[in-house]
């Protein structure tokens, strides 16, 4: 038979590992939260430099889509340390991965470069 003594200090433990699993959910989804408004500003800094418009994002949407014309569409996904962009023009598909750190106008050079070659 365990002890009284014994049962509240497990409940203790157990609140404690809680309270510690939710401040780290709560950090996680917060710096999630801040990488997604990163990658709307970057999103939108380059479809004005491409003649483009961004979309509204859905609350939480993880990708950003810029349309550049009735035949060309980008989308913009953050992993991790990258951002993954993939276009398609006129059905042909192509993907890029940049630095976020990459400055928007250097982002517009190799989109260009990329969607040229």
């Amino acid at each position: 038979m365990i002890n009284s003594s014994e049962q509240e200090e497990r409940r203790t433990q157990r609140r404690k590992q809680e309270e510690r699993s939710r401040t780290v959910a709560g950090a996680r989804k917060q710096t999630r939260e801040e990488e997604l408004r990163r990658l709307h500003l970057l999103a939108t800094e380059v479809a004005g430099l491409m003649g483009g418009t961004v979309r509204t994002p859905a609350p939480g949407n993880a990708w950003m889509f810029i349309d550049l014309g009735e035949k060309h569409e980008l989308s913009f996904y953050r992993e991790a340390d990258e951002i993954n962009i993939r276009g398609r023009i006129d059905g042909m598909a192509y993907a890029l991965n940049v630095s976020p750190r990459l400055a928007p106008a250097d982002i517009v050079k190799a989109i260009t470069r990329k969607r040229t070659a």
